[in-house]
């Protein structure tokens, strides 16, 4: 990768920097990914945030079908993190960690169905208190009907 990019600082050679680190089929890899996503800093960096473009890419390149026994353990912690990432994020760059990290075919199992249904009956008394989850629930319910075809 240094070969191609050397020490272009573009944001595009950025962008395919932090793109091809994360896609690495190699557990320090996808450990040092998750926290990019989650915590937007660059390791050696922690002024420095990264942008949402950047953020994007390493949320694509994070979870390929062909690294499950790379990904599958942060299973749990996407889950987990769901309704912290809608409220701490822009809607577009939740929709694309949502649907990016979200099992697929063969991947899917009846706990994943009830933890999105369990998210999304905590966004519903949620709703009830501050009518601001709509857009959450809808993502949600997208993601269970997907799921249940």
């Amino acid at each position: 990768m240094e070969k191609v990019l050397g020490t272009d600082k573009t944001d595009i050679a950025e962008e395919t920097r932090l793109y091809c680190q994360a896609a690495m089929p190699d557990a320090q890899a996808k450990q040092e990914a998750w926290s990019l996503i989650l915590n937007q800093r660059q390791p050696g960096q922690p002024q420095q945030r990264l942008s949402k473009k950047m953020r994007d890419e390493v949320i694509r390149a994070f979870n390929h079908p062909n690294q499950l026994d790379l990904t599958a353990s942060y299973n749990e912690l996407y889950f987990g993190q769901l309704h912290d990432f809608y409220k701490g994020n822009i809607y577009k760059l939740f929709v694309s960690f949502f649907y990016a990290n979200l099992p697929r075919k063969g991947e899917i199992t009846d706990g994943h169905l009830q933890k999105l249904r369990d998210l999304r009956a905590g966004a519903d008394a949620a709703a009830g208190k501050s009518g601001g989850e709509a857009s959450f629930k809808k993502v949600l319910s997208d993601g269970i009907e997907q799921l249940e075809r």
